[in-house]
């Protein structure tokens, strides 16, 4: 079982984390439709108020590469 997976951590401009939620969750709407886009989290953290954290898993690395050509 050969997976892709990604943990990433934006940092953000203060006050500005609402609004990269907001474009990273419009991202995990449209991942829905992917069948090799397995799992797509938007997490934030209370310690860290300029803080987003995304979670992916991919079919493969291929799947996400070709996920980023998306609009």
């Amino acid at each position: 079982m050969n997976k892709f997976s990604l943990f990433g951590k934006f940092t953000v401009q203060e006050g500005k984390r609402d609004s990269m939620v907001e474009i990273l969750l419009e991202a995990a709407s449209s991942m829905k439709n992917l069948l090799e886009c397995e799992i797509y989290l938007v997490n934030t953290s209370k310690d860290e108020p300029n803080t987003v954290y995304v979670y992916e898993v991919w079919s493969n690395e291929n799947a996400h590469q070709e996920s980023l050509t998306l609009e």
